[in-house]
């Protein structure tokens, strides 16, 4: 019952947000945004360049990205697109919009650039297997040949704090990995860099 009707109510983008501040999303993601926007000073970009975070949201990860940065943020949510579009109308260099994860439909709206940056945040535990493999296999044939694919996703581990254990139980993904089942997601040619968050 808890997870039907979290489900229900994620699907407004202010109550997204604020469920996603309530369990502590924010120090969770804290140590793994940082690492992540690090990366951003590693590299030079430039007007041809982008970075494509797919399974958006509401794009809050635009809270970190410098705003020279061009962004593409794609999700199949058509409220959480409409709530990114308003609420970083003023920012330059961005891009929304609506696509379903579950077909290759959401490929065909990546424009004709470089993409050197992937993000994952929060997706896979939303799609099976099967799903889940195919958005891995293509975001890797998009990306630039030194191009970065960064995921973040819930981790169903032996030593699983009770929080976490609670968060699992009630979040709307269906799809939460062990992280051997994680690895295996991934191209059998690509071998992940798979690091543990905790709160």
């Amino acid at each position: 019952m808890w997870r039907h009707t979290l489900h229900i109510l994620g699907q407004r983008p202010y109550i997204y947000n604020t469920i996603q501040n309530t369990v502590g999303s924010k120090r969770m993601w804290r140590k793994f945004v940082e690492q992540s926007i690090k990366l951003t000073h590693q590299i030079q970009w430039s007007s041809t360049d982008l970075w494509l975070d797919l399974g958006c949201g509401t794009a809050e990860i635009l809270n970190h990205i410098p705003q020279n940065i061009p962004y593409l943020g794609i999700d199949s949510n058509p409220k959480y697109i409409d709530f990114a579009k308003r609420k970083y109308s003023h920012r330059p260099h961005c891009q929304f919009v609506c696509a379903d994860w579950n077909s290759t439909e959401w490929r065909s709206h990546i424009p004709y650039k470089n993409i050197k940056i992937i993000t994952l945040l929060g997706l896979l535990h939303h799609l099976q297997d099967d799903a889940a493999h195919t958005v891995l296999q293509l975001s890797l044939e998009l990306l630039q040949p030194k191009g970065i694919l960064i995921t973040l996703d819930g981790c169903k581990e032996s030593g699983a704090s009770l929080l976490e254990q609670m968060f699992y139980g009630i979040d709307r993904g269906r799809y939460v990995r062990s992280s051997v089942e994680l690895h295996r997601l991934f191209p059998k040619e690509f071998e992940p860099n798979i690091e543990c968050y905790t709160n």
